[in-house]
């Protein structure tokens, strides 16, 4: 009997080729003009992390004033995106990153740097194997 088992690891690995699928994709200068290509990559990364990082994403949920882009942003930094792809999938710029990392980590961990989101990310995401991305 061939049971087809559904695991941490195949989330893990599917995560990790997106995330890799992303960068090869922002790496090209046309790429990121295509804005329906950009949200469809970052809603199927969105839907991995909700069944793969549980814990961020009810971390996440309890805190009412996070907007969908605060979300986005915790999810690419806990995947192991950096500064700057984060900032070329979403548009931003260097000091808006910053200052929505600040935001984020003021409201979810109390914490006032934007330095010390990641870290205090993969904290929390520690039981579900987020650490393996950095």
């Amino acid at each position: 009997m061939n049971q087809s088992f559904h695991t941490e690891k195949d989330d893990a690995h599917a995560i990790s080729r997106l995330r890799d699928e992303i960068r090869r994709s922002i790496a090209s200068p046309d790429c990121l003009s295509d804005s329906s290509w950009r949200e469809d990559l970052l809603k199927r990364l969105m839907s991995l992390s909700m069944d793969f990082h549980p814990r961020l994403w009810e971390e996440m949920s309890r805190c009412h004033v996070l907007t969908e882009r605060n979300h986005r942003v915790c999810v690419l930094l806990a995947s192991g995106f950096s500064n700057q792809e984060t900032r070329r999938l979403l548009s931003l710029s260097p000091q808006s990153l910053s200052n929505m990392k600040r935001h984020i980590n003021t409201v979810v961990f109390g914490d006032r740097r934007a330095t010390s989101l990641r870290r205090n990310l993969l904290a929390i995401s520690d039981g579900d194997q987020l650490s393996r991305f950095n």
